[in-house]
């Protein structure tokens, strides 16, 4: 076929080039490419652009050639590589005047040679990932399901998208104190270049998470095998969280993005590796703090349905075991032991006692002396969630820590815990007594002092645990009094 006019060119002759590509590659040299990225210019002139905008695309004769071209690209010599700028810089512009994106008809041959490519293209897209349309063809081209080769690739330039996020996470805050610039003695000018610097690195993490939770719906053990990614993750979570007041319209849009796509990145991981306390702690524990900016309800529907109520007693202590070691530290906020005390423990713990279908362990076997239908009795059921280190880390990191109202022995601060807490206690006072009865003095103490808490909800619910504390061992008849004296107080309206 001859190449040397463009007018020339058809479908049909297009096709039959494609279908000799294939038969002799080794033939044919890159300048082919380089003559049919001339035609494609010469095809996509602006008097054609202005006219596509006006039809239906798809049927126009000049549209199919073009298409018809760019799935030449991909058969070409290995040495075609070098066309990659000038190919994806041709269809970018082709898209930006058609105003089309994931419906241009130009994407799937595109695609088609960032994968007869893919280590080139990987790199080639990174390095210009602040461009938003070129942000958008990556992520739509790591999306498809053939584009394999592609997302490997991705995967191993995992370096460059951690130095991504960490230029986020380790630059100064737009509304911190800058270095001086002395060329600059208009301040307000300053933080206005401040300013622009952070919100275009929070649009480059945006764009960076967003590549990485499209990868993961293929690759969810990323992150399993990269911990150094999800450790830059995270601190690109807490530098946007950080970012109080964005005035800049674009980027206060990318923060939600950015955290929603965290957040289901989280969840894939924490899905597909069996939901380590650690992944699922840090889920919620962003979950939480997000609402306001994202619907995170699929988070905690999710871990109502496939975990709460599925999970075995065997591995609720092991959750629980997790949640305890970390509850002293001084690291983790209390709005965190809130959020997961709300979600996950307090729920978690109350359904080993009130769902039957429960198995001790996830073989599906509980103990050898398990009752005749099949089922562990309650006590059975309070005897292996407690057992071990469990009922001591209770014992010690929630009762014996709270026993004093001095400022260093209260291990919270914050009422949601201390409320979630005597929660937690009432739950084990309800349904597991044989197990927490050598206890028993530091629980009514716990209670105890939590009856004179200024909070109206802790006070009820200390009512609450010291009832039952009453119902279920023989009290000291002055405990009983007063418990029983506070409480026909309560009618009134403060109280209610």
């Amino acid at each position: 076929m001859n190449l040397s006019d463009y007018k020339r060119l058809t479908v049909a002759s297009l096709d039959g080039l494609a279908r000799l590509l294939q038969l002799l590659t080794n033939y044919f040299k890159v300048e082919v490419g380089r003559k049919l990225l001339d035609h494609m210019q010469q095809w996509a002139n602006p008097q054609l652009l202005q006219a596509a905008l006006e039809k239906s695309i798809e049927d126009m004769h000049e549209i199919k050639i073009l298409v018809a071209i760019l799935k030449v690209f991909h058969l070409l010599p290995s040495s075609a590589s070098v066309l990659l700028d000038d190919l994806v810089s041709s269809v970018v512009n082709l898209e930006v005047h058609l105003c089309r994106r994931e419906s241009s008809p130009f994407r799937k041959p595109l695609f088609k040679f960032l994968n007869r490519y893919p280590a080139e293209s990987a790199v080639y897209f990174i390095e210009r990932i602040e461009s938003t349309h070129f942000a958008r063809i990556f992520a739509h081209a790591i999306s498809c399901p053939e584009s394999g080769p592609l997302r490997e690739a991705l995967v191993n330039q995992t370096p460059m998208l951690i130095d991504l996020l960490n230029s986020f996470s380790e630059q100064p805050r737009a509304d911190t104190a800058m270095p001086v610039d002395e060329e600059k003695a208009d301040p307000a000018e300053q933080a206005r270049d401040s300013g622009d610097l952070v919100y275009k690195r929070l649009y480059i993490a945006m764009s960076v998470v967003a590549l990485i939770h499209t990868c993961m719906e293929y690759t969810p053990l990323w992150l399993e095998e990269r911990s150094d990614l999800l450790s830059a993750l995270l601190e690109a979570w807490s530098a946007a969280n950080s970012l109080t007041v964005i005035t800049d319209q674009v980027s206060r849009l990318a923060k939600p993005v950015l955290i929603e796509h965290l957040v289901r990145s989280l969840l894939l991981a924490t899905r597909a590796m069996s939901n380590p306390p650690s992944i699922l702690f840090k889920l919620l524990e962003i979950s939480g703090h997000s609402s306001g900016a994202i619907d995170v309800s699929f988070i905690f529907q999710y871990v109502w349905t496939e975990l709460i109520t599925k999970w075995s007693i065997a591995k609720r202590r092991e959750i629980l075991s997790a949640f305890l070691l970390r509850l002293g530290d001084s690291s983790i906020s209390d709005e965190a032991n809130s959020t997961l005390l709300q979600h996950l423990i307090n729920p978690m713990v109350a359904t080993v006692f009130t769902l039957p279908s429960i198995a001790a362990h996830d073989s599906g076997v509980g103990d050898a002396d398990v009752t005749a239908s099949g089922h562990l009795s309650q006590e059975q059921r309070s005897a292996e969630l407690l057992r071990g280190q469990v009922i001591s880390l209770i014992h010690q990191r929630v009762w014996v820590l709270h026993m004093s109202s001095s400022a260093q022995a209260m291990a919270v601060t914050k009422a949601s815990v201390r409320l979630e807490l005597v929660q937690l206690s009432s739950i084990l006072m309800r349904h597991a007594v044989s197990a927490v009865a050598d206890l028993r003095k530091d629980i009514i103490k716990f209670g105890w002092i939590f009856i004179r808490n200024d909070d109206i909800m802790i006070k009820n619910a200390s009512y609450v645990l010291v009832s039952q504390f009453i119902a279920a061992f023989d009290t000291p008849a002055k405990i009983t009094l007063q418990a029983y004296s506070s409480l026909l107080k309560a009618h009134q309206v403060e109280s209610r």
